[in-house]
C-alpha cells in the first residue's frame, strides 16, 4: 500500500505516521477533549497513555472497517453518549492529523480508494491465507479487480 500511496502523500505535503506517533496524537486528542469538558460518556476517565491506547484500538477498528464517523449508528453502542464521544474523538483525531499534515495507515488506504489508483503496471500476488482488514481487501479488490 505504501508504494501506491507515497506519491499521493507527497503531492499533499503529508507524511505517513506509524502507530507510535498515531497513539501519541490520540492521547493528545483525548487529553484536550477531557480538559475542555467535551465528553458525555467518558466524563470520569483520566487521560493516560493506557486509556488513550484502548480508545486508539477502538478507533482504528472503526477506521479499518472503512466506516465514516458520521455514519456510525448510535444504537449499536452501549449508549448514544458513548457513540457521540467516539465520533467526536475520531473527528478531532482526523482534524489534528490534517492540521499537522500527517496521515495514518487507514487514512492512506482511504485516500487510495478515493483516488482510483490503477493497477495497469503492477502485479500483486496475495495469498488467500493472508489476513487483511476490510479496508485493505476493499482497496485490493478495487485496484486489482481486472486481474483476478
Amino acid at each position: 500500500m505504501h508504494e501506491f500511496g507515497m506519491p499521493l502523500l507527497s503531492g499533499r505535503n503529508e507524511i505517513l505516521i506509524d502507530d507510535t506517533v498515531s497513539r501519541r496524537e490520540m492521547f493528545s486528542v483525548i487529553y484536550k477533549m477531557k480538559r475542555n469538558n467535551e465528553f458525555e460518556y467518558f466524563t470520569d476517565i483520566q487521560p493516560t497513555p493506557s486509556v488513550a491506547d484502548i480508545i486508539w484500538n477502538a478507533v482504528m477498528e472503526i477506521k479499518y472497517a472503512g466506516l465514516d464517523p458520521d455514519s456510525l449508528d448510535e444504537t449499536l453502542f452501549v449508549s448514544p453518549e458513548k457513540a457521540r464521544d467516539i465520533k467526536n474523538i475520531i473527528k478531532n483525531y482526523d482534524l489534528l492529523l490534517k492540521a499537522e499534515k500527517m496521515t495514518d495507515y487507514p487514512g492512506l488506504i482511504q485516500m487510495l480508494l478515493e483516488s482510483g489508483v490503477s493497477s495497469r503496471e503492477v502485479l500483486l500476488l496475495v495469498p488467500n491465507s493472508l489476513k487483511l482488514r476490510f479496508i485493505e481487501r476493499k482497496f485490493i479488490d478495487k485496484a486489482f479487480s481486472r486481474l483476478r
